[in-house]
């Protein structure tokens, strides 16, 4: 009877640590699977350590043995409670540290004197010499055991999914049984009937841990390691396939040839390495097996490239939020067969889009964002990019199997990625569409407004024009007048006048001057706003035209002790201009160089006839025009900084009204300027154009709208 025990007990044990094998090398590897495999390799040393005690031992074996059972127990203890914990997805860290730590130092207590002292009695049964932390040790495993019973429990109650239920239930029973057992048979009835050599039934327990455990992972799908086993029977039955037709082709060679084949020991041996060998390295049949395993225990697995060619063929096609998500659940509802997928977004304006039965109720988002779903087999998966954090993607218990493999999830990442990447393309397209509709509105009120504006501006304008031209006409007359007269009385026509006289006189003189350019000035820029500019090109001497201002202004120039040089060409071509505006913009040019030059300076001005052109400079040694201004000095009342505050009362328009006469006759304006050196202004007329009568009296500039 003790080897028929002994026999059923060795096997338990292997199967035990086959199953701890299996659960450790499947993938993924997680917390459940780590800690169910220390569960495993605990029971099976626990029940090895306790039933391989014999009294024909030495006690010394037998004491070490006992001490190794209690170690395994108190890891047995604490790998059910984490196991546990890593199943319902429940945490207790500050239990768990206490634990751990209680059991680490009662395992290395466990193997010294302190629990287990002595062998007392050998016959009938192996009694050992019990201390104190005995019963501490065996506290600390009851409760451990107790806790771990009561997260499953838990667990159970917990789980909403009908087929999670199930095996939750399973493994509670499970559990619970084989903690009855194993306490029964090495706690009560070993400190209750010492004689009797209970322990040795500790391989009951273990085969009830076990077969639980094969129950849930092949008819529940338990940890997704279905997989793993059947691959393992097909290569065993692989090998034992190849192993056959190696003896039945020796065989018959034997019976052909005649001669017995007798193989020693080591012989053998290397006969069946190599067929094992053989059997891993045959490809075909190999693929074989795996077919058939395939065809028979996975007939719902898909093609995951044809499942992410659609999804990246979805997010191409798709720009409508609901219509894109929807289709992806609704392809990924037809290869993993979920209870239900969904997706929630971050945003509290978007509806959870969710296919299947969906689940009583939801974790909050932010224990979602931390992938925590709850008990059972779902998933959590996250939708962000690199710069955004979108929602997450749900998926519940596979109806077909209860744990998503390494391959699902690799799969997943792809879909969530890609997934997560349209879906922020459809947000930012939205925010651009939005953003369109929002500046068209604002651009056709604001466009409705400009034109009220401009309409009131242009009246405005036209009110402006209307009394400068008429000032301007009303003020010219007496101006003209006034000049007239002082320029008499300077002269002597009104008798003798003295230097202080002279003096008072000459700076009237000068104003009335500017006023009166300046009243032209303003009048060229009336005619150019009303289009009413006309260029009246008549025949003309530019040489002279250019010596009776030079003379006309000497006066000025020489209360500013500044030296205008000129010298008029012998000879010059005789050009049709209108001579009015262009002394107007020769005036101009002189008087700007008077002005921003320094007392005692020199400005030359010269005419010659360069490259088929007629050319004016008038160069001064003043402040120059700064770089940065300088693309912006002949447009309307635009002034330097410099020349604003060396000259305040400049208006900005004798450069504006230059270019203008100078375009209207076809010319070019010369200028050039180095800040704190001085500067160059000028122009440049086409002779050929310009020697011949205009084919009317008069040409006319077109209307020139103003800037803003």
């Amino acid at each position: 009877m003790d080897a028929v025990v002994m026999g059923i007990m060795l096997v338990s044990v292997i199967v035990t640590f086959a199953a701890t094998v299996v659960v450790f090398v499947s993938r993924p590897l997680t917390a459940t699977h780590i800690y169910l495999s220390v569960f495993l390799l605990s029971i099976g040393v626990w029940a090895l350590a306790a039933g391989v005690a014999q009294p024909a031992f030495p006690s010394e074996v037998n004491l070490v043995l006992g001490r190794l059972a209690f170690v395994a127990a108190i890891c047995l203890s604490y790998a059910l409670y984490r196991f546990a914990c890593a199943i319902a997805a429940h945490q207790y860290p500050h239990l768990t540290r206490l634990l751990l730590g209680s059991s680490v130092i009662l395992s290395v207590l466990s193997m010294t004197p302190l629990v287990l002292s002595q062998i007392v009695s050998t016959e009938p049964a192996i009694v050992f010499q019990r201390q104190p932390l005995y019963y501490l040790v065996i506290s600390l495993i009851c409760a451990q055991l107790v806790a771990g019973l009561t997260i499953l429990y838990a667990h159970y109650r917990e789980v909403g999914t009908s087929r999670a239920k199930k095996r939750a239930f399973i493994i509670f029973c499970g559990s619970l049984l084989g903690v009855v057992v194993g306490v029964m048979s090495n706690v009560v009835l070993a400190n209750l009937l010492p004689s009797w050599q209970s322990s040795r039934w500790a391989w009951i327990a273990t085969t009830i841990w076990t077969v639980t455990l094969a129950y849930t992972v092949i008819r529940r799908g338990f940890l997704g390691i279905r997989l793993a086993l059947i691959r393992s029977a097909a290569y065993i039955v692989a090998i034992l396939t190849v192993t056959a037709l190696y003896y039945l082709i020796a065989a018959g060679v034997s019976s052909v040839v005649g001669v017995a084949i007798r193989l020693t020991g080591f012989e053998l041996v290397a006969n069946v390495a190599l067929i094992i060998l053989i059997s891993l390295l045959f490809g075909p049949l190999r693929r074989f097996f795996d077919r058939v395993t395939d065809r028979i225990f996975y007939r719902d697995r898909y093609d995951s490239q044809a499942i992410l060619d659609r999804v990246s063929a979805l997010c191409v096609e798709q720009s409508d939020l609901t219509t894109l998500t929807t289709a992806v659940l609704q392809t990924l509802e037809s290869a993993l067969h979920p209870e239900y997928l969904a997706v929630v977004f971050d945003s509290e304006r978007i509806d959870t889009i969710a296919i299947g039965k969906s689940p009583r109720t939801l974790p909050a988002l932010r224990d979602l964002k931390r992938g925590h779903l709850g008990s059972g087999g779902g998933q959590v998966l996250q939708l962000e990019t690199p710069s955004q954090h979108i929602g997450c993607l749900l998926l519940g218990e596979r109806l077909n199997s209860s744990r998503y493999l390494r391959e699902d999830m690799r799969m997943l990442a792809v879909v969530t990625d890609e997934l997560s990447i349209a879906v922020q393309n459809i947000f930012r397209l939205e925010e651009i569409r939005s953003f369109a509709r929002t500046l068209e509105t604002e651009v056709s009120d604001a466009t409705k407004e400009l034109r009220a504006s401009n309409k009131k501006l242009l009246e405005m304008d036209a009110t402006k024009d209307e009394f400068v031209s008429m000032a301007s006409h009303q003020l010219r007359t007496p101006l003209t007048s006034i000049k007239g007269y002082l320029s008499m009385v300077l002269e002597g026509d009104a008798g003798e006048i003295s230097p202080v006289q002279r003096k008072l006189l000459m700076e009237a003189f000068v104003s009335s001057e500017r006023m009166v350019h300046l009243i032209g000035d303003f009048l060229n820029v009336s005619r150019l706003q009303t289009g009413k500019f006309m260029v009246e090109r008549r025949e003309c001497n530019l040489a002279k035209i250019v010596e009776q201002e030079v003379d006309g202004i000497k006066k000025i120039a020489a209360s500013h002790s500044i030296v205008i040089a000129y010298r008029k060409p012998a000879r010059f071509p005789i050009l049709y201009l209108d001579e009015g505006k262009m002394r107007q913009v020769i005036m101009n040019f002189i008087d700007n160089a008077i002005y921003y030059s320094p007392e005692g300076s020199t400005i030359a001005i010269r005419l010659k006839v360069e490259a088929g052109a007629a050319v004016l400079t008038v160069k001064d040694s003043g402040m120059g025009v700064p770089k940065s201004e300088q693309k912006h000095l002949f447009t309307k009342f635009f002034r330097a900084e410099n020349a604003r505050k060396q000259r305040p009362d400049g208006t900005g328009i004798g450069l504006f009204l230059a270019k203008k006469v100078v375009d209207a006759h076809g010319g070019a304006l010369v200028f050039e300027s180095l800040p704190g050196k001085g500067s160059t202004f000028g122009f440049s007329l086409p002779i050929k154009k310009l020697s011949s009568a205009p084919p009317t009296e008069m040409s006319r500039q077109p209307k020139d709208h103003p800037s803003n």
